[in-house]
Protein backbone atom coordinates (compact mmCIF):
# COMPACT_ATOMS: atom_id res chain seq x y z
CA UNK A 1 0.00 0.00 0.00
CA UNK A 2 1.29 3.46 -1.24
CA UNK A 3 2.60 5.48 2.27
CA UNK A 4 0.20 8.82 2.74
CA UNK A 5 0.94 12.33 4.08
CA UNK A 6 -1.63 14.56 5.74
CA UNK A 7 -1.87 17.78 4.00
CA UNK A 8 -4.11 20.49 5.44
CA UNK A 9 -6.20 22.98 2.76
CA UNK A 10 -8.14 25.83 2.98
CA UNK A 11 -10.96 26.64 0.69
CA UNK A 12 -14.00 28.58 0.49
CA UNK A 13 -17.07 27.39 2.17
CA UNK A 14 -19.38 26.88 -1.08
CA UNK A 15 -16.42 24.38 -2.42
CA UNK A 16 -15.91 22.34 1.19
CA UNK A 17 -20.01 22.13 1.07
CA UNK A 18 -19.60 20.84 -2.53
CA UNK A 19 -17.09 18.49 -1.35
CA UNK A 20 -19.04 16.97 1.74
CA UNK A 21 -22.03 16.68 -0.57
CA UNK A 22 -19.75 15.08 -3.46
CA UNK A 23 -18.17 12.89 -0.92
CA UNK A 24 -21.19 11.85 0.65
CA UNK A 25 -22.84 10.44 -2.72
CA UNK A 26 -20.06 8.63 -3.79
CA UNK A 27 -19.51 7.27 -0.59
CA UNK A 28 -15.99 7.99 -0.30
CA UNK A 29 -13.96 9.70 2.14
CA UNK A 30 -13.15 13.34 1.30
CA UNK A 31 -9.43 13.09 0.88
CA UNK A 32 -9.76 9.99 -0.61
CA UNK A 33 -12.17 12.28 -3.26
CA UNK A 34 -9.62 14.99 -3.46
CA UNK A 35 -6.89 12.39 -3.91
CA UNK A 36 -8.80 11.09 -6.76
CA UNK A 37 -9.08 14.84 -8.25
CA UNK A 38 -5.52 15.00 -7.97
CA UNK A 39 -4.44 11.86 -9.51
CA UNK A 40 -7.14 12.64 -12.56
CA UNK A 41 -5.51 15.84 -13.10
CA UNK A 42 -1.75 14.64 -12.95
CA UNK A 43 -2.93 11.37 -15.45
CA UNK A 44 -4.40 14.22 -17.72
CA UNK A 45 -1.18 16.00 -17.49
CA UNK A 46 0.55 13.33 -18.37
CA UNK A 47 -1.79 11.92 -21.31
CA UNK A 48 -1.19 15.66 -22.91
CA UNK A 49 2.39 15.29 -22.60
CA UNK A 50 2.65 11.95 -23.73
CA UNK A 51 0.20 13.56 -27.10
CA UNK A 52 2.54 16.28 -27.55
CA UNK A 53 5.80 13.68 -27.30
CA UNK A 54 4.39 11.30 -29.93
CA UNK A 55 3.03 14.17 -32.34
CA UNK A 56 6.69 15.91 -32.43
CA UNK A 57 8.00 12.34 -33.20
CA UNK A 58 6.03 12.08 -35.98
CA UNK A 59 7.19 15.21 -37.27
CA UNK A 60 10.68 14.14 -36.86
CA UNK A 61 9.36 11.12 -38.89
CA UNK A 62 7.59 12.77 -41.68
CA UNK A 63 10.76 15.04 -42.07
CA UNK A 64 13.02 12.54 -42.22
CA UNK A 65 10.90 10.50 -44.51
CA UNK A 66 10.89 13.52 -47.01
CA UNK A 67 14.24 13.85 -46.70
CA UNK A 68 14.83 9.91 -47.47
CA UNK A 69 12.27 9.76 -50.06
CA UNK A 70 14.56 11.26 -53.01
CA UNK A 71 17.52 8.97 -52.14
CA UNK A 72 15.67 5.80 -51.94
CA UNK A 73 14.49 6.71 -55.67
CA UNK A 74 18.19 7.21 -56.88
CA UNK A 75 18.62 3.63 -55.24
CA UNK A 76 15.59 2.13 -57.16
CA UNK A 77 16.48 3.45 -60.05
CA UNK A 78 19.75 2.25 -59.99
CA UNK A 79 18.61 -1.16 -59.14
CA UNK A 80 15.86 -0.78 -62.01
CA UNK A 81 18.43 -0.16 -64.57
CA UNK A 82 20.68 -2.89 -63.78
Amino acid sequence: MQRTIKVTISLPEDLAKFMDRLASQVHRPRSQLFADLVDEKRRELLRHSMIEGYQALADENKQFASEAMPISAEVWEEVDES
